[in-house]
């Protein structure tokens, strides 16, 4: 255990790994505010909501549309902008880090990664892709902030310590453009291959073949090792082939359906080892990577008062299976200390379900779940019902709480061990 904390703490002593936990981090706020107003919009004000559904929202509270339509601007103008503010952040971190301008550094990185996304098409048509900006492709942002970072190391001037005036601001704007000049090259140069990229169909084909990848009759292998490329593209912040519905997949939850509606059950329905009935049912508690575990875990265990107050914070949140304050605030995103849970719990959940719907425990998931329905409440509510697809859901969370717990342990120490580097390092100092 010693060594493991060793090697850890060296990892995460590392300036491009620090760059990515602060700029999480400082993202906070943001993706809280965000998810938030998504769980708001997506549960309680819409008519398919869990809560829209039950209550009725429809029928008794006014503008509920136009309150829906408001937490969705919120939502992107937060969630769908969180890529541009982390280049911001990494470039500014990267810049600090070598005591150079990383005010100058911050906005050429939110310029250059803008810049690289957006492009004209034929007929003069602005065309901007939304999905570029939000926090999917946020490892993209902090890498091009990282790079912005370090072309301010290497041509930009030292940090000025002086109090603000007019001249040291305007020797400090001619003293960036240099590297701001670079960057921007190098983004005009990553702009017209992303244009080539976008005019060949490149990324159309990537995608396809994404879904392809999908596109074949569910099994307890396939679905298996679906989930795990999608955990772990999720673990470095991509969205996984389990995120993308294809033919297939509707198909077989049609026939899942169907087979219930005209049975009264969903016993022997003829796909229950699909991504509906064990991923998406058991595998996704609090999101991608099961964090509702973690964010409970973390309030009853965690001996870091941040990382209570974070986890407090995110509960709300997890509980409708949005991870991204979790994600941020601790952060999981990126952090090799919950890469073995976040990307294998999930696969832990799927086999402890399958081995029970093979026991003929409890049936598969067939029936359909309204949107923002609370993870542990899905097998219930899939299965119409069924009381021990509730009480497993139940036995399963408990589970994954106490496997995250050595986890949560781990963590403390390499934080400990990295406090007590840094005081030997200011005493030697």
């Amino acid at each position: 255990m010693a060594k493991i904390v060793k090697l850890l703490t060296r990892l995460k002593s590392n300036s491009f790994f620090q760059i990515i936990q602060r700029t999480l981090v400082i993202l906070f706020p943001f993706a809280l505010i965000g998810t938030f107003a998504q769980v708001l919009s997506t549960s309680f004000l819409s008519v398919g909501g869990f809560f829209g559904s039950i209550f009725k929202i429809n029928a008794w509270l006014p503008h509920y549309q136009a309150l829906r339509i408001l937490f969705d601007d919120l939502s992107q103008l937060t969630l769908g902008m969180l890529t541009i503010a982390g280049a911001f952040e990494a470039a500014k971190y990267t810049a600090k880090y070598y005591q150079k301008d990383d005010q100058m550094a911050g906005l050429t990185a939110a310029i250059c990664y803008g810049l690289i996304f957006f492009h004209r098409m034929k007929g003069n048509t602005v065309t901007i892709e939304m999905r570029y900006y939000d926090y999917h492709w946020l490892l993209v942002g902090i890498v091009v902030g990282y790079l912005v970072g370090r072309i301010f190391k290497r041509h930009g001037m030292d940090a000025q310590q002086q109090a603000p005036h007019h001249d040291l601001i305007l020797n400090r704007a001619f003293g960036a453009l240099k590297p701001i000049f670079v960057a921007v090259f190098w983004a005009l140069i990553l702009h017209a291959v992303f244009g080539l990229v976008r005019f060949y169909r490149v990324d159309s084909y990537v995608l396809n073949a994404i879904q392809n990848f999908t596109n074949q009759p569910s099994s307890f292998t396939f679905t298996m090792m679906s989930a795990l490329l999608t955990t772990v593209l999720a673990w470095f912040g991509f969205a996984g082939p389990l995120a993308f519905s294809t033919k297939v997949v509707e198909t077989e939850v049609w026939d899942n359906l169907s087979y219930a509606l005209s049975h009264g059950s969903s016993w022997k329905i003829p796909h229950p080892y699909s991504a509906s009935s064990l991923y998406h049912s058991f595998g996704t508690f609090g999101g991608t990577g099961v964090l509702l575990a973690l964010v409970i875990a973390m309030i009853v265990a965690s001996r870091n008062r941040n990382s209570r107050e974070v986890s407090q914070w995110s509960l709300f949140p997890a509980i409708f299976n949005a991870n991204v304050p979790m994600m941020f605030g601790i952060p999981v995103l990126l952090n090799p200390l919950y890469l073995v849970p976040f990307t294998l719990l999930p696969l832990f959940n799927m086999a402890v379900a399958s081995l029970f719907i093979w026991l003929h425990v409890m049936p598969p998931v067939a029936y359909p779940v309204p949107s923002g329905t609370p993870g542990p409440l899905i097998p219930f509510i899939g299965t119409n019902g069924n009381v021990m697809a509730l009480v497993i859901g139940a036995f399963i969370i408990v589970l994954d709480v106490l496997l995250y717990l050595p986890f949560i342990r781990l963590a403390e120490n390499v934080d400990q061990a990295m406090l007590r580097e840094g005081g030997r390092t200011n005493e030697t100092a």
